[in-house]
């Protein structure tokens, strides 16, 4: 009884030797070593895509083409869950900005209605809720296949216009016209590609994670170096021609 509460966290191998001990009065054989609780306990619970789809992800941020060049214990990056539409609002602009502000670099995940695709984008920078454009050129969208993180249908489009990469707004942060998720709308401008073959969308549920770097053993060589985290967070100011407002934060 004293082992019982503890059978489903305890190897097999380990509550036998300690019922032996416990019961027949025998010494362990050897010392086992407990395996260390891992980032990973906290991190990558996501119910729209699988860990194998965070690999590619990472494998993205580093500019890495291929889609097998990290693992779930290799990965550089780790994805922390801040906000799950379907039990925080998936039309809760202001929940949004409540979970997700001046985190930092963060990847947003949609899933879509109807469909077996998701689609995606990775903001390097802090989401703000005072309205006006965030810079930078380092961030990118992505759709991918729910089922196949490495389909052939994966779609990666990254920033070609710096200064309209993040839209910040109270009722529809997004990323400039081309991932507008409150509004169901997916308008290629900013980005290079369109990730969508029609310009409105429904979703169904949507998370965002918060991107953390882990520690890199300098040593590995099977790793790949990574760059710096982008820094830049600047805003238009008031003068700039393409800081524009509409009351209901529309961008346009």
């Amino acid at each position: 009884t004293r082992i019982r509460p503890f059978k489903k966290i305890l190897p097999k191998e380990l509550r036998e030797e300690i019922k032996d001990y416990f019961f027949a009065n025998i010494a362990p054989k050897r010392f086992i070593r407990l395996p260390p609780r891992t980032e990973q306990s906290t991190a990558y619970s996501s119910k729209l895509i699988s860990i194998n789809h965070f690999c590619q992800i990472a494998a993205w941020l580093d500019n890495v083409i291929d889609a097998d060049a990290y693992t779930p214990d290799d990965m550089p990056y780790t994805f922390h869950l801040l906000l799950r539409g379907s039990r925080d609002g998936t039309n809760d602009s202001h929940k949004f900005h409540e979970r997700c502000d001046n985190q930092g670099p963060t990847i947003v995940i949609i899933e879509l209605a109807n469909s077996s695709r998701v689609l995606g984008g990775y903001n390097p920078i802090d989401w703000k809720s005072e309205g006006g454009w965030g810079e930078t050129s380092k961030g990118f969208l992505f759709s991918m296949d729910k089922y196949d993180y490495n389909a052939e249908s994966n779609i990666l489009s990254r920033i070609k216009t710096n200064k309209a990469a993040i839209w910040n707004a109270m009722k529809n942060p997004s990323f400039s016209h081309d991932l507008q998720w409150f509004s169901g709308k997916c308008i290629q401008k900013s980005y290079e590609k369109s990730i969508f073959d029609r310009e409105s969308f429904s979703l169904t549920d949507y998370e965002v994670f918060k991107v953390v770097k882990r520690e890199i053993n300098k040593n590995d060589s099977k790793r790949p170096s990574t760059p710096e985290d982008d820094v830049t967070d600047g805003f238009s100011d008031s003068g700039d021609s393409n800081k524009r407002f509409k009351s209901d934060d529309t961008i346009y």
